[in-house]
């Protein structure tokens, strides 16, 4: 004979769901039990209480569990741009038989456009093309609007890096070398891609050992990314 379950422990919203699934006419016995427990709670407003803050706190939680949402929205917003990647990488590649005078403000504009748009749509609307699509946003971590400077600061490390990658990208332009040819790295573009590296890997691991999912610019930004 199977055992009664603990009806006690289950939630209203899993009462209420054994209440629509449970085979009546093999279990009546349980079925009389659900019965007897949703009743309880309802006529006992502590229980009711209760059970409303965990729903209220479920709803909390879900609204930061943006993982999967952030990640779409990424793919999406680096659809939008790859058109614009692929003429970087085109011009890269080909910066030794273009015009200086085409290629520098190229290497440029290509280099911080992306970082850019970043900066510019999550201090205008706190969104990027992707995650309006995605359906979340970044506010500051009272959950307001947030600021420009918030936006800049959320990016503030890619957009160093860019800026310090610049030059030695114009340098190699200048030499007349394929910008990505195999071999052609500088040391220090070396190193400017290990520290990138670094930070992608540290904004991960913060956004998944925290109960609101904040990377690691969420911390220097004081923003929260919730679905909306």
């Amino acid at each position: 004979m199977d055992q009664m379950p603990d009806y006690s422990k289950y939630t209203l919203s899993q009462l209420y769901d054994v209440y629509g699934h449970v085979d009546r006419d093999k279990y009546p016995d349980r079925f009389q039990a659900v019965i007897g427990e949703i009743e309880r709670r309802k006529s006992d407003p502590v229980l009711l209480q209760q059970e409303e803050k965990a729903k209220a706190e479920q709803r909390e939680k879900g609204k930061y569990h943006t993982f999967w949402n952030r990640f779409w929205a990424g793919v999406i917003d680096g659809l939008i741009f790859l058109p614009l990647g692929l003429l970087f990488a085109w011009t890269k590649a080909h910066a030794h038989i273009l015009p200086i005078i085409i290629v520098v403000p190229a290497v440029v504009s290509l280099s911080l456009i992306w970082v850019l748009y970043s900066i510019g749509m999550h201090g205008r609307f706190g969104q990027t093309i992707g995650k309006m699509l995605a359906r979340v946003k970044v506010l500051d971590v009272s959950e307001q609007q947030l600021s420009m400077r918030q936006a800049v600061l959320r990016d503030s490390v890619p957009l160093v890096l860019i800026l310090a990658s610049i030059p030695f990208q114009i340098i190699s332009v200048l030499n007349a070398q394929p910008l990505l040819a195999s071999g052609n790295d500088s040391m220090p573009m070396k190193i400017i891609s290990s520290v990138d590296t670094a930070w992608f890997m540290a904004e991960i691991i913060t956004m998944l050992t925290n109960y609101k999912r904040r990377a690691l610019h969420d911390f220097i930004a004081r923003s929260v990314v919730v679905r909306c």
